[in-house]
C-alpha cells in the first residue's frame, strides 16, 4: 500500500520518502490552510537530501528567496517532523519575524505555534554552519546525514521538556540523525 501512496505523490510531482501516510499530508494540508486562512492548492518540491545532497549548500541554494517553505524530516528512528515558515529564508544571518511559522511533528499530528513573545525570532539560517533553524528549538547542522549533533530543544516556544513529561516531541529524543529532508514550496490560491 505505502507504493501505492508513493506513486499518487509522485503523480502529483512530489518524490518523497516522508509523507508514507495519506492522513500526515493531510493533516498538514488542513493546518496549513487552517492557518494561513487561505486555500492550500499544491507543494512544490525544491529540495530533497537524497538527491541534491546534504549539505547547507545544497539545502540554502534550493530555497534560496522562496517564501512559504515547508521543510520535512525524519529520523534514524523514523521520526517525522518539520516546520512551516512565510518568510523567506535570505540567509542574512539574522533571525526574521514570522507570525504563522510553527513547528510541528506528524507522528504526534501535533502543531506548535510559536509564542507571541518569541515571533521576531521565528527562524534564522546561518549559511556557515546550519541548514534550518526554526527558533531555539530545531537546528539542522551541515552533514546531517552522519551529523549526531542535530538537536531539538523543545523549550523556545515554551515547550520545555518539564512541561511534556521529559519527552522530545519531535523527534523523541535530543539528539538524532536525519536519514531524509524535503523542502517544499507551499502555494495557495490568491
Amino acid at each position: 500500500q505505502s507504493m501505492t501512496i508513493k506513486m499518487n505523490f509522485l503523480d502529483m510531482g512530489i518524490d518523497t520518502d516522508i509523507f508514507l501516510v495519506e492522513d500526515q499530508y493531510d493533516f498538514i494540508v488542513e493546518k496549513l490552510s487552517l492557518i494561513m486562512k487561505k486555500k492550500f492548492l499544491r507543494l512544490d518540491q525544491i529540495y530533497k537530501a537524497s538527491c541534491n545532497g546534504d549539505n547547507i549548500n545544497a539545502f540554502h541554494q534550493s530555497r534560496k528567496n522562496i517564501p512559504n517553505t515547508l521543510i520535512l524530516i525524519i529520523t534514524d528512528e523514523k521520526r517525522k517532523f518539520g516546520g512551516f515558515t512565510q518568510a523567506i529564508w535570505d540567509c542574512s544571518n539574522k533571525y526574521k519575524y514570522d507570525n504563522k511559522a510553527f513547528l510541528f511533528s506528524l507522528d504526534n499530528y501535533e502543531i506548535y505555534p510559536i509564542l507571541d513573545k518569541y515571533k521576531d525570532k521565528a527562524i534564522n539560517c546561518r549559511e556557515n554552519f546550519y541548514a534550518p533553524i526554526f527558533g531555539e528549538d530545531l537546528f539542522i547542522f551541515d552533514g546531517f546525514f552522519s551529523s549526531q549533533l542535530n538537536k531539538t530543544i523543545e523549550k523556545y516556544y515554551n515547550y520545555s521538556k518539564s512541561k511534556i513529561k521529559g519527552k522530545f516531541k519531535l523527534s523523541g529524543q535530543e539528539y538524532f540523525t536525519v536519514t531524509e529532508m524535503e523542502v517544499y514550496q507551499v502555494i495557495f490560491s490568491n
